[in-house]
């Protein structure tokens, strides 16, 4: 254990992050009229493609090497995807509560990045 991350606990963070990835990114996906507008998305194409990159990033989240590698992917997509909804908006309500919540999402990705960096994880 370094810092209180053990590789166990980095293991299972990148887990969850996988899990809820797959759970955004699928509704995105296959769902786009009914999740998009959630985050602030109202067109289909555009919620698809954000469904996409989501689930372009699970496999390397549950078994990329090193994984804190992944995770650093992960905080940095975040917050592409937030801007991107920013930008594209036309639910400019619903696209700030989104980016808020990627940034905060982004954040704690990132000190477990660095705490599982300097486990090795």
């Amino acid at each position: 254990m370094i810092n209180g991350v053990t590789a166990e606990q980095g293991e299972r963070a990148t887990g969850v992050v996988a899990a809820v990835t797959t759970v955004a990114g699928a509704g995105l996906l296959l769902a786009p009229d009914r999740i998009g507008p959630l985050i602030g998305v109202s067109a289909t194409g555009p919620a698809r493609a954000l469904g996409v990159v989501d689930l372009a990033l699970v496999p390397a989240l549950l078994g990329g090497r090193p994984r804190w590698a992944w995770l650093a992917v992960r905080a940095a997509t975040n917050l592409a995807m937030a801007a991107y909804v920013l930008r594209g908006t036309t639910l400019p309500g619903r696209a700030r509560g989104f980016a808020v919540a990627m940034c905060l999402a982004s954040t704690g990705d990132t000190v477990a990045v660095l705490a599982m960096r300097r486990a090795g994880v």
